[in-house]
């Protein structure tokens, strides 16, 4: 039979990431893998060999593609061949939305997407983006890799991406929180400082709500339109991780930064149902052995892309200011926005029952916000 659950292997080296961290990734089971095996079983019932396309957005010098990169060589060699990924980066499948609707049709057969870009397909991970939900990017990635709910998160997503597999949570492609960047040294230090600058946000509604709360105008602008707006005064920051600041070149327009480590999102990694059931049990088993080894991998440099985005920026921008706020300072930026909960508590995809659960795995509870 198919695995079920998560190997030891996977479960040591997640303990390993976690590190120092106050909850660790132990592992996997009950969030992926959760039905039966679905077609054939038995190496001789499906294909003895299968060359998979595997789509992502991320480009090259990404967290994304170079995980991507080391799944297909890990494949490979646990294959002798046999499993091949072949790897689209760079767009060339479509952004986050078209790459889940190819897999969902079964024009490719794996995808990566940040949850929070799919919230326009299926609400399932809509609570993620709750300002200040997670303490740190391990608690996140170990809810996303060990909590029982997640498994009812699964099935949620699958009521509207009926002919997927999940199959892991990776890093989510940023590397850090969402921090606010602005076009001018605003010298804002809490959210009192604000004066309705109008700020870049994504088309997330509850990112747009937290920016709001702030006494920001939150202003949602396409991607490719943002450097340009930013130039023109159209809006006068942005609320976004420092990878993706810098490898946009959008650090080059920003003169001061308040670190509000404000929310992130993880990635899913998901496989169309046909797909998979197509491959023979060994070949399943592969993929699955795969992912246990690289998983953990791929988190780490996730975190680590975090950390060279802000030391690339200071280098090559060094007039930026960047302001980390107090301890006293950050509970402002954090119970300022405890009426955005108050707001979508109880909205499909932000069911009240698997936030508590979040906040009860993490033994934490934002300022301001009484579950």
């Amino acid at each position: 039979m198919a695995k079920q659950g998560i190997t030891r292997s996977r479960r040591e080296a997640l303990k390993r990431i976690a590190g120092a961290g106050s909850v660790g990734l132990v592992g996997f089971s009950g969030c992926i893998g959760t039905e039966g095996d679905g077609g054939t079983n038995g190496s001789s019932g499906g294909k003895s060999d299968a060359t998979l396309k595997f789509a992502l957005s991320g480009n090259q010098q990404s967290a994304h593609y170079k995980g991507a990169e080391l799944l297909a060589e890990t494949v490979n060699e646990k294959s002798d061949g046999r499993l091949q990924l072949d790897v689209i980066c760079c767009q060339k499948a479509g952004g986050p939305p078209e790459i889940a609707k190819s897999v969902q049709q079964g024009t490719l057969d794996m995808g990566l997407s940040a949850v929070n870009n799919l919230a326009g397909l299926t609400s399932a991970w809509l609570f993620v983006q709750l300002p200040y939900l997670w303490k740190d990017h391990r608690n996140l990635y170990s809810f996303f890799n060990e909590a029982d709910v997640v498994k009812q998160i699964n099935e949620n997503a699958y009521e509207n991406l009926n002919n997927i597999r999940i199959k892991a949570y990776w890093g989510s492609n940023g590397g850090s929180m969402r921090h606010l960047h602005l076009t001018s040294n605003a010298g804002l230090k809490v959210p009192s400082d604000a004066s309705g600058q109008k700020i870049r946000v994504t088309e997330s509604p509850i990112e747009k709500s937290t920016v709001g709360a702030w006494g920001f105008s939150p202003s949602p602008v396409a991607w490719s339109e943002t450097v340009p707006a930013m130039k023109q005064g159209v809006v006068d920051g942005i609320h976004i991780h420092y990878w993706w600041l810098y490898d946009s070149g959008m650090y080059k327009q920003i003169q001061y930064t308040v670190e509000t480590a404000t929310q992130d999102s993880p990635a899913v990694l998901y496989v169309n149902r046909g797909t998979w059931d197509g491959l023979s049990e060994d070949l399943r088993n592969v993929l699955d052995e795969s992912l246990d080894e690289v998983t953990p991998k791929q988190i780490e440099m996730d975190l680590k892309q975090g950390k060279t985005g802000k030391q690339r920026i200071k280098e090559e921008h060094p007039d930026i200011e960047i302001y980390q706020p107090s301890d006293n300072e950050m509970e402002e930026w954090q119970r300022v926005t405890s009426g955005v909960y108050e707001e979508w508590l109880g909205k499909k995809g932000v069911e009240e029952e698997v936030v508590k659960k979040a906040l009860e795995f993490q033994d934490y509870t934002p300022p301001g916000v009484n579950l």
